[in-house]
């Protein structure tokens, strides 16, 4: 089997372009080339849509928001496990000299969709800039920015900070500023019609890849090796070598991790659908569902400041399909409702004892407690997520194995 593998032109791939170039694939039954994606997030992951790539590493956040959005691939491992330093640039000539100076300006951003254009507006929503799609300027790639930002067609540029010391040292961009993402740098994807048919292959080649990434993280001369790669000064890439975190061999997604991604990027409008972790993670991933119906009773009762109650009682059942939840009571606050079934939610895609994702079942809130002064939102939203922990831990469950 063939496989194409790709992923940006950068030291963070190393890892993947080593392996193909060694061979480390072809015992496991394939043969591989690499692709590069100068574009980015947003052309690898429409690469996935035209059929062009099977296994990428796209940004955390791009991937994420894109499959929610329909996008035909799954992710099935965290790829760099730290976050990515964004450098925040303007051109060479401008007089900005901060983040705080470039308001009301426009970015340049590889295309929508892309890291460059998701970061960018999570870093204006921090700074409380107003946007419109106006704000944005397709460039292409790091190339185009690299044009855009001395001829004043956009005036911020965020991209791989490691990757734009280049050109900052040539006075082509000015950096006035570093933004870091809130989470995982880089994901793993791959095309859905490769995991349905093939699971234990994905598996293996990500496997090696990773095993690759952890001997190459221990080499002496990996800062060597990215100055004559990828251009970059040594002392830049010493920087890199000793800040970059690559997955362990076999290591699962903790879909705790995703859900901040997927809130963030909802609230931004660019996730289109309510999306939750186990929605965008391969099922070959793991996840387990109950396999009895389970009826269980949880209070929350703290006596503190502020003082907190609430009693919930749920009644959990095997069904198809993700986590649905419905309520058979007719004299609860809706807002009570809303906070437990949030608690539910979250219980299901983040379980206490640190197992699988909770999926296929039919939650029923059957009953409640409440007090007139100590209960609210958040004692609701405790309860919910007791109830649901306390009745995993008595339910029998079945299991699917992960692929990783």
């Amino acid at each position: 089997m063939h496989l194409r593998i790709g992923g940006v032109p950068e030291h963070f791939n190393l890892p993947w372009r080593l392996a193909i170039e060694e061979g480390r694939f072809e015992p496991l039954g394939c043969t591989t080339e690499w692709i590069d994606f100068p574009g980015g997030t947003g052309a690898i992951m429409a690469a996935f849509d035209d059929g062009s790539i099977d296994i990428a590493t796209p940004l955390t956040e791009g991937a994420v928001t894109a499959i929610a959005n329909g996008n035909n691939s799954r992710l099935v491992a965290i790829w760099v496990t730290s976050p990515l330093l964004w450098g925040v640039h303007a051109a060479g000539t401008s007089t900005a000299n901060t983040i705080d100076d470039m308001a009301g300006q426009r970015f340049a951003i590889s295309r929508f969709g892309s890291g460059s254009d998701l970061m960018s507006r999570v870093m204006a929503r921090e700074y409380g800039w107003e946007i419109s799609e106006e704000s944005f300027v397709p460039v292409g790639d790091l190339d185009g920015a690299r044009a855009a930002l001395p001829a004043g067609e956009a005036e911020i540029f965020m991209w791989s900070k490691s990757m734009t010391q280049p050109h900052v040292d040539d006075g082509t961009f000015k950096r006035v500023g570093i933004y870091g993402t809130p989470w995982s740098a880089f994901a793993v994807s791959a095309r859905c019609e490769l995991l349905d048919t093939n699971p234990e292959l994905v598996r293996n080649v990500v496997g090696e890849a990773a095993t690759r990434a952890r001997s190459l993280a221990a080499d002496p001369t990996l800062p060597e090796l990215v100055v004559d790669r990828y251009g970059i000064a040594l002392a830049d890439a010493l920087a890199w070598s000793e800040q970059v975190e690559w997955r362990r061999p076999f290591g699962r997604i903790d879909s705790r991790g995703l859900q901040p991604i997927i809130e963030t990027m909802t609230e931004l409008g660019r996730i289109e659908h309510v999306a939750q972790p186990v929605d965008v993670i391969s099922p070959k991933n793991g996840r387990r569902t109950f396999t009895d119906a389970v009826e269980h009773t949880a209070t929350v009762r703290r006596e503190a400041s502020p003082n907190l109650f609430a009693e919930v009682q749920l009644r959990i059942e095997p069904a198809s399909g993700g986590v649905t939840f419905s309520v058979d009571l007719d004299d609860i606050n809706p807002v009570w409702v809303d906070s437990i079934e949030h608690g539910v939610r979250s219980a299901a895609i983040a379980p206490r004892d640190g197992g699988d994702p909770v999926v296929g079942v039919h939650i029923t809130l059957t009953g409640h407690e409440e007090h007139p002064a100590d209960s609210g939102r958040r004692s609701f939203f405790l309860a919910g997520v007791q109830c649901f922990n306390e009745a995993l831990d008595i339910a029998t469950t079945t299991s699917k194995v992960g692929i990783l």
